[in-house]
């Protein structure tokens, strides 16, 4: 998976299907339609993009709050498109990447390496 940086505050949405889809940023933003790099991306608006973008994702969230279910992910052979939450964020999450190949969080921001030491999952889309 080649790995993408976000652009701006708000489009870790479409940095994130960028890395996934494998299709690069302009083309996951186009996924997305006018706008989505301007504002926080639901995770609706993500599996969109990502269907339009030929990958396939399920379209529930999956929770990821407890120890076992961080657990489950990190040994699935799936990866993931995760929402994370960040301390004295204005958004409720942030979009970051589990790369299941690499065993591997991908996190499209520039921010300081301790950050995502123990991030605070909230839920994520698993792609089929």
């Amino acid at each position: 998976m080649r790995f993408v940086r976000q652009k701006s505050d708000l489009d870790c949405g479409i940095a994130c299907v960028a890395m996934v889809s494998g299709r690069g940023y302009a083309a996951a933003k186009r996924a997305f339609g006018k706008g989505a790099e301007k504002r926080p991306t639901k995770a609706s608006e993500v599996v969109d993009a990502l269907r339009r973008l030929g990958v396939a994702c399920r379209k529930n969230r999956v929770r990821c709050r407890t120890a076992a279910e961080r657990k489950r992910l990190r040994d699935s052979d799936k990866t993931a498109i995760v929402g994370v939450k960040i301390p004295e964020s204005e958004v409720d999450w942030h979009w970051i990447v589990w790369d299941a190949k690499r065993k591997e969080w991908r996190d499209p921001e520039r921010c300081p390496e301790e950050r995502y030491v123990r991030p605070r999952l909230l839920f994520y889309l698993k792609m089929d």
